[in-house]
């Protein structure tokens, strides 16, 4: 038989089996979604992963090397926040919207946004490097003279040790 989208293997599960099955697909997606963020921190750039962007797409990721399998129940991806028997469900779909949005917002090393953002925080690092180096200035001089008070003759006083 042929068909376009995989068969939904908690369907065929015994009813005890179901919610700790589903539990697991859905960590598992959650799981690869952040996967596929290290990635592309690590790689400073995106891939070409496939990852949901949908709670429908998340039902309907079917990779079974991976552990991720589809599910046709709506309510997996829409659990009720006051039910303590769905408390797991809407923690994994809590971190799914958060790893989401990381993914969505992700911006390379060559994007405009991210290159304007690290030019402004290297001036500002510009900016706190010259303060420190006028106070080591300073500094430097106050003992040059102190130097010259306490030992007119002394070598640190000679040219080589100049450093302005």
């Amino acid at each position: 038989m042929l068909n376009d989208q995989p068969i939904a293997l908690a369907k065929h599960l015994p009813r005890d089996e179901k919610r700790p099955f589903l539990e697991k697909t859905l960590a598992s997606k959650v799981s690869r979604m952040k996967e596929i963020l290290a990635l592309w921190k690590r790689l400073r750039r995106k891939t070409d992963d496939y990852w949901p962007t949908t709670r429908l797409e998340l039902r309907l990721w079917d990779d079974p090397p991976r552990g991720i399998y589809k599910f046709s129940d709506p309510a997996i991806t829409s659990p009720k926040k006051d039910d303590p028997l769905q408390k797991n469900l809407v923690e994994l779909m809590e971190e799914f919207d958060r790893t989401r949005y990381q993914l969505q917002n992700f911006r390379t090393a060559d994007d405009p946004e991210t290159m304007k953002y690290a030019n402004k925080e290297m001036k500002n690092l510009n900016v706190e490097l010259m303060s420190q180096i006028s106070r080591l200035q300073i500094l430097a001089t106050e003992f040059r003279l102190e130097i010259k008070r306490v030992s007119p003759d002394s070598k640190y006083l000679r040219k080589e040790w100049d450093i302005f």
